[in-house]
């Protein structure tokens, strides 16, 4: 045979050739895959993020505003009991003035104006009324029936 001559392949050869070129295909597709995987993670991950980041910021946002409001309405009743206690201090001293009045008239419009206002504790109602009956009783003649 002529050496110089090209020789038809065997069919290992040709058996040989087309697996390696299936395995090269087959990791290409691999390899594509891979890839499209990879670039769709990052995607997700660029998506994720941001709306993670958004929604974390929110509920600290709302967690905040929440706590903000609680403290307002504590400050707000704390400021009502005090000024309560003040309109408490106030009407009795105007009770204890109504006893130091010459005029009993006066001092009974006085109580009755305190009862109504509906600013004393439940240990001073008994109190002032309790003093309105008695300038009722003593100055029946003088107070008009309401």
């Amino acid at each position: 045979m002529n050496e110089d001559a090209p020789t038809a392949p065997s069919d290992w050869e040709k058996h040989k050739f087309e697996t390696e070129l299936s395995l090269r295909r087959k990791e290409h597709e691999l390899e594509h895959v891979r890839l499209r995987n990879e670039h769709r993670r990052n995607l997700l991950i660029g998506f994720l993020i941001p709306v993670i980041s958004v929604g974390l910021t929110s509920f600290t946002l709302l967690v905040s505003h929440i706590d903000q409001r609680n403290q307002n309405e504590q400050r707000i009743r704390m400021e009502q009991q005090r000024s309560f206690t003040d309109a408490e201090r106030s009407y009795t001293a105007l009770l204890l003035e109504t006893m130091k009045l010459e005029d009993e008239v006066k001092a009974f419009y006085l109580v009755k104006y305190i009862v109504n206002a509906g600013s004393l504790s439940n240990t001073q109602r008994p109190v002032a009324s309790s003093l309105l009956d008695y300038l009722m009783e003593k100055n029946r003649h003088r107070i008009p029936a309401d």
